[in-house]
């Protein structure tokens, strides 16, 4: 899969919608030294012949990762629902017209150094324009 990443793009980052160039992690980030993140990849497909973005099992890629999340104490303070609302909304205001690759990732966001884990958690969701093609199933899409 190669996706392309709009710098202009509206991403969700820490609470609020905002264009990806941005949305910045530092360099002391917790996730970014030991590991402590957890991501998940969604699909939605483009139909043409509906003019409409299906997003595939959004719900259920959500709860699970929702779920992951814990096992890393990474509190998620949206339902899957939210969630699933949040990322229409990014489809919605980056008017795509094509397949799309989306990355929802949680990880922990204190800026030191130390493997202890705090409560400091973020959120982003980010969605890219890919490459490939598929059908999505009526029944487990989710329109946008």
């Amino acid at each position: 899969m190669k996706a392309e990443a709009d710098q202009n793009s509206i991403v969700f980052f820490d609470g609020r919608y905002m264009p990806m160039r941005d949305a910045h992690v530092g360099i002391l980030t917790h996730a970014l030294h030991y590991g402590t993140g957890v991501f998940e990849g969604i699909r939605a497909h483009w139909d043409d012949a509906q003019e409409e973005l299906f997003i595939l099992r959004s719900n259920e890629h959500y709860e699970r990762w929702i779920q992951n999340c814990g096992i890393l104490r990474i509190h998620v303070p949206y339902s899957p629902e939210e969630l699933t609302a949040i990322t229409v909304e990014i489809l919605r205001r980056n008017h795509f017209r094509t397949n799309v690759y989306i990355r929802p990732l949680a990880y922990k966001s204190a800026e030191r150094v130390g493997v202890a884990i705090d409560d400091q958690d973020s959120l982003a969701i980010v969605a890219l324009r890919r490459n490939g093609t598929g059908a999505p199933q009526p029944m487990s899409a989710c329109h946008a």
